[in-house]
């Protein structure tokens, strides 16, 4: 949580990562990467990651920076 927003998680063996409505198709059409859906229908703007492509601190390390920062983005609540 940035600024009480939702940016990175672990749901089972996903990464839940905040992309934004204007980064979700980009993010969506990644390799291992699927719509985050907890009630049957996808909630926009939020990805699953498959824990196959962090296998590496770095590629962690990039999907965090670039979801804190968009948290970060978003005005306060």
């Amino acid at each position: 949580m940035v600024g009480r927003k939702a940016d990175v998680g672990v749901i089972g063996a996903n990464l839940m990562v905040r992309r934004g409505r204007g980064n979700f198709d980009a993010a969506s059409a990644l390799p291992q990467v699927s719509p985050m859906n907890f009630s049957g229908s996808p909630i926009e703007g939020f990805v699953y990651i498959a824990s196959i492509v962090l296998e590496t601190e770095t590629a962690l390390a990039t999907w965090v920076e670039h979801c804190t920062a968009f948290a970060r983005s978003l005005p306060a609540k």
